[in-house]
């Protein structure tokens, strides 16, 4: 989500150190939520467990995208100003 942010900002700079940690940081987290969606999916023996651990992870995304907004829009702030 922050590459989307970057593309589609007026102005066009490189993303920051804190930024490009927090963004990997989240994506292991969104990783691992999908590993841990089909590790359960299997042991509950669900029809189609990674179509099941892939729909946990897009929700995940979204959550994660929403929930991160005001935290990248901080650290750009911060980045702007420091």
């Amino acid at each position: 989500m922050l590459y989307v942010h970057q593309r589609r900002a007026p102005v066009h700079r490189k993303p920051s150190r804190a930024q490009w940690t927090f963004s990997l940081w989240l994506g292991g987290v969104v990783t691992l939520i999908l590993v841990a969606a089909v590790v359960c999916a299997r042991l509950l023996e669900l029809p189609e467990p990674s179509v099941i651990a892939g729909a946990v992870a897009a929700v995940a995304t979204l959550v994660a995208g929403y929930a991160a907004r005001p935290i990248v829009k901080a650290i750009t702030r911060r980045d702007d100003h420091g």
